[in-house]
């Protein structure tokens, strides 16, 4: 007891875990500090439980592995008579001398068959603490990571191709078979990210899965952009679907609403457009070209019906947004039947300009011919949609048989009454009259030796002589026949 009258706590006891410079404490806060400071992160059975914490039994067990770390020393400043209790140690120690060589001679058989504490080092500028092989921090761990401190800043690419050959095993060391852990194979990851794993001095392996972090936010923004592309495609699919299932089922239809287009060529905005092309082509024909009065009569004629049929028609646009004239087929046919035979009077008018003699009578009888044909079949037995195509056909066909007869124009020839001019003879002209619809005829060369004799009908008059000229005979609607060559002779 001291003068005081209290009771002397003697600090007799002092840890000798490696590395501690704890001062001597009491044998109770001696070993609470062994338990607390050192080993309670390492027995993962006692889950971390601080010392005056733990049950009765197992306070028992602990405080048998702490008195192989304490041992006894003098309290210079507090003597007493009797002596402590023995510890794990073989002897006491008498002196701070003695404390520090006994430090050396202490084992701890390692884990892992590696060195309990080590510092490692990285590179000049950094070294590494290893713990038992673990680490363990209440409040986390931080990585130095300021952008002013990096050069050669570059974005990870193909990071889910590489990130895809990565494996996650679990495993249990051999010196603990008791607790599964989870994680990498250093061998593995170092043929993939050879930047992650570290050689240590003894040759073993060491993986900084602190460096996967990138490769693993740069992979998942990978699979973000791929999942948003492929939810897009599926988007579109649908729609596609959406719209194939519109057009190829079919939808009721109001019966009310079947008479919409019985009287009109269209639908009222595609007609407006229609009916301003052809009066505008009217209107340039009649200035332009006024000897083709046939083909600009017929647009004159389809530039008012389809100002007729947008002002009078009682089509309904509305029905046309509800997609009920699509589905209506009668309708269909009836508008491919009216431009029909607007577009077949046109190709008349084309043909009365453009073809010449008889040329016209057979284009003008395979025409009739083929929609004499069209008209049998749909009126006998055959569905509208195939007359249908029949008539769009059959124009496609007359347009092309136009063009071509337009240029060879195989009825007609163009023969003169000689091939050879002398001072007797000074006049040529042709020996058939030119086609009736051939307006105002003339005969043309492309020598001034030959001049038009007008006292004599489609005649040529040589004025001069020992020239050839190619003699022509023009129609004023653009067509023209080749005669052929002259020769004007030269008196001797």
């Amino acid at each position: 007891m001291s003068r005081e009258g209290h009771r002397v706590r003697y600090k007799e006891y002092k840890c000798t875990f490696p590395g501690c410079n704890e001062p001597a404490k009491t044998k109770y806060n001696c070993i609470s500090h062994v338990w607390d400071g050192h080993l309670k992160l390492l027995a993962h059975e006692y889950h971390g439980i601080a010392y005056k914490s733990l049950p009765e039994e197992k306070r028992k067990e602990v405080k048998s592995k702490c008195l192989e770390y304490i041992t006894f020393v003098i309290d210079t400043v507090n003597q007493r008579k009797r002596k402590p209790y023995k510890t794990g140690l073989a002897d006491t120690i008498e002196s701070t001398k003695e404390i520090e060589n006994n430090y050396q001679i202490i084992s701890i058989a390692p884990l892992c068959n590696e060195d309990f504490i080590t510092i490692q080092s990285v590179n000049k500028n950094i070294k590494r603490l290893c713990i038992a092989g673990e680490l363990f921090s209440e409040a986390g761990f931080f990585q130095r990571s300021d952008q002013k401190n990096k050069n050669e800043i570059q974005k990870i690419t193909g990071a889910l191709e590489q990130l895809k050959n990565v494996v996650g095993y679990s495993f249990v060391y051999k010196n603990d078979e008791n607790n599964q852990k989870y994680g990498f194979m250093a061998q593995e990851l170092q043929e993939i990210y050879p930047n992650t794993v570290k050689v240590l001095p003894d040759g073993t392996l060491s993986i900084d899965t602190v460096a996967l972090l990138p490769y693993i936010v740069s992979s998942l923004k990978e699979l973000y952009t791929s999942i948003t592309e492929l939810n897009k495609v599926t988007e579109i699919t649908q729609k596609i679907k959406d719209i194939l299932k519109e057009v190829l089922e079919p939808q009721e239809i109001d019966e009310n609403e079947l008479f919409i287009g019985k009287f009109g060529l269209g639908p009222k905005k595609i007609i407006w457009w229609i009916a301003m092309i052809f009066t505008i082509l009217s209107i340039i024909e009649v200035i332009c070209i006024p000897n083709f009065g046939m083909i600009w009569v017929w647009t004159i004629v389809v530039s008012f019906i389809n100002w007729l049929s947008y002002w009078k028609s009682d089509w309904n646009d509305e029905a046309i947004n509800n997609n009920i004239i699509k589905f209506n087929k009668e309708v269909i046919f009836n508008i491919i039947t009216r431009w029909y035979i607007i577009i077949s009077i046109g190709l008349i008018a084309f043909s009365m300009t453009f073809l010449m003699g008889s040329t016209l009578q057979i284009y003008m009888s395979i025409v009739i011919a083929f929609n004499s044909l069209i008209v049998g079949l749909t009126f006998y037995d055959m569905t509208k949609k195939l007359a249908g195509y029949l008539m769009i056909f059959s124009i496609i066909l007359a347009i092309l048989l136009l063009v071509i007869l337009s240029f060879i124009q195989p009825s007609y020839f163009c023969l003169l009454s000689t091939r050879k001019l002398t001072q007797s003879n000074r006049y040529v002209f042709i020996k058939e009259q030119p086609p009736w619809n051939c307006m105002a005829p003339s005969l043309h060369s492309n020598s001034s030796s030959l001049i038009v004799d007008y006292t004599k009908p489609f005649s040529l008059k040589a004025i001069d002589f020992g020239v050839t000229a190619r003699v022509e005979l023009k129609c004023e609607n653009g067509i023209s026949f080749t005669c052929g060559n002259v020769e004007l002779e030269s008196s001797l």
